[in-house]
């Protein structure tokens, strides 16, 4: 049980002084992630490494127990993606599933515009990228494109695999099956 423990913080900017080592880093974490990340595939990692550097990409360090998404106080105009560490997401303090690496979150609240259900937490230290709408909006229509191809494959993906694991819970498979058939209207 989470309960008691989650308090919603604001984001926290983890950029620091650039040194070599930390250079190497970051361009090792953008490599890593636009090789595991379903969400990146095709993306070349300059372009995201320079979206980060610009702030069209804002990288955030959450400390252990802080609330990235608060359920029901976020209304999504960005997704996110992991970059390091671990986070779970919860709902009434019960977790219910666990944010790696190769995922990305907040996606189908970014195609919906509806607010989370749902409470997302880092379990330990991690390191966020946020994607906002207004910014990619600004990026080559190929990378839009791109990225959410990527998500809407990766939708799909989830929604097949919950709709394997829980079959139960009415709640997550609607809210997964129309942000997929949104996604369709759209034809991206």
């Amino acid at each position: 049980m989470l309960s008691g423990i989650l308090e919603p913080s604001p984001f926290i900017d983890c950029k620091r002084v650039p040194n070599l080592e930390s250079i190497t880093t970051f361009k090792e974490s953008v490599n890593h992630l636009v090789q595991i990340s379903p969400t990146f595939q095709g993306i070349p990692p300059e372009f995201l490494r320079s979206a980060i550097l610009k702030d069209e990409i804002l990288r955030r360090q959450f400390n252990k127990w802080e609330v990235i998404i608060n359920e029901g106080n976020l209304k999504c105009d960005h997704f996110f993606a992991l970059l390091s560490g671990e986070l779970v997401v919860s709902k009434k303090g019960e977790a219910l599933a666990k944010i790696d690496e190769t995922c990305s979150f907040g996606t189908i609240g970014y195609f919906t515009g509806k607010r989370s259900a749902d409470v997302i937490s880092a379990v330990e230290s991690a390191v966020v990228l946020i994607l906002s709408r207004h910014n990619i909006r600004k990026w080559p229509d190929m990378i839009q494109s791109l990225l959410h191809e990527n998500i809407a494959r990766e939708l799909s993906r989830i929604v097949e695999s919950t709709n394997n694991i829980l079959t139960g819970n009415t709640h997550y498979i609607e809210k997964l099956e129309n942000a997929k058939k949104w996604l369709l209207e759209l034809q991206i």
